[in-house]
């Protein structure tokens, strides 16, 4: 940054702390009000923020469980399919039947 962006810069935030000495009250007034409505959107903000946090973490565990019984049930048939197949075989007929 340079020297007179330095002293821009310097000058902006200087507009930006100190009041103007020709704002009217009802500037200041309004100012006010802005910075109480941007104070109660953060926070409404901030509130859904954490409701939707705790709705992505209550999916995280439902999806775990459904994950893990779907692991189950496809085990359970592995092994059922297995199992029909080995009767299959045993009740065949004989070839020469």
């Amino acid at each position: 940054m340079c020297v007179a962006q330095r002293q821009e810069h310097r000058l902006c935030l200087e507009h930006v702390v100190t009041l103007d000495p020709s704002s009217n009250v009802e500037e200041i007034l309004m100012s006010e009000e802005r910075f109480l409505d941007v104070e109660t959107k953060l926070a409404y903000q901030e509130d859904l923020v954490e409701s939707l946090n705790k709705v992505v973490s209550d999916q995280r565990r439902q999806i775990d469980a459904l994950e893990k019984n779907y692991r189950k049930m496809a085990d359970r048939l592995m092994d059922l399919s297995e199992a029909f197949e080995a009767t299959q075989v045993e009740d065949a007929p004989p070839p020469h039947y």
